[in-house]
């Protein structure tokens, strides 16, 4: 039986907050940069009321070297409390870029993985099979909310349809910096050609645990990507 206790416990957490701690329904913009040049803008969302949670991470990168990975990428997760305490989810993401189109749809029942959906096809791997997973696992697009606005999270696994990863937090060097080694434990790496296994991540926060007006960085092998709030 597939252990998804993780997903439940964190948004039954976000669903009995009360309101002055929901997210606003605007996005919230970050850029991303590159070696000093602006590449990109990620918009993140995230809106609850007393039995729903739904999570929005939309992605553009429109000035990447050569053009290799310019295009969008969406990311959604609807979570409900349906009635006596059962409770559905459901992710997708889409991916559409200049070398590369994907879609992945995932639905959870009642902490049950039912079903994972990749097209094309060939996206698949032995992962988008739901027997395959049998660990507590959460979604990119609630991990990438937590990891902006939570200021040193516990580690987790994250699970996208295709691969498995750990996210490892790692001694805080202060208060208002968190630190964080992100690993594709099983399935294929990210941005071909390179296929990036292992990232490290840093994020920042003020005195109140706001995030900061540079949120994140993240760095594999030589490179560098910045994001920070905008305006």
């Amino acid at each position: 039986m597939v252990k998804l206790i993780l997903i439940k416990t964190f948004f039954v957490i976000i669903l009995t907050l009360p309101p002055c701690f929901t997210a606003a329904d605007e996005f919230k913009y970050l850029s991303i940069s590159f070696f000093g040049k602006q590449i990109g803008f990620i918009k993140v969302r995230e809106v609850s009321n007393v039995d729903s949670t739904k999570i929005r991470v939309d992605g553009k990168i429109f000035s990447s070297p050569f053009k290799m990975f310019n295009g969008g990428f969406k990311h959604k997760t609807t979570f409900t409390k349906i009635n006596s305490g059962a409770s559905r989810l459901h992710y997708e993401s889409s991916v559409d870029a200049t070398f590369k189109q994907r879609k992945i749809n995932y639905w959870v029942n009642n902490d049950r993985l039912i079903a994972v959906d990749v097209f094309p096809k060939n996206e698949k791997t032995i992962f988008t099979n739901p027997n395959r997973i049998d660990f507590e696992f959460i979604d990119p697009a609630y991990a990438i909310t937590q990891l902006l606005t939570t200021p040193c999270k516990n580690s987790f696994k994250i699970y996208d349809g295709r691969r498995i990863i750990e996210v490892t937090s790692i001694e805080a060097t202060s208060k208002l910096e968190c630190g964080y080694v992100y690993k594709i434990r099983k399935g294929p790496g990210h941005l071909r050609p390179f296929n990036f296994k292992t990232f490290e991540i840093s994020t920042f926060f003020d005195q109140d645990g706001n995030p900061a007006s540079r949120s994140m960085v993240v760095k594999a092998g030589p490179f560098k990507l910045i994001l920070d709030k905008v305006p």
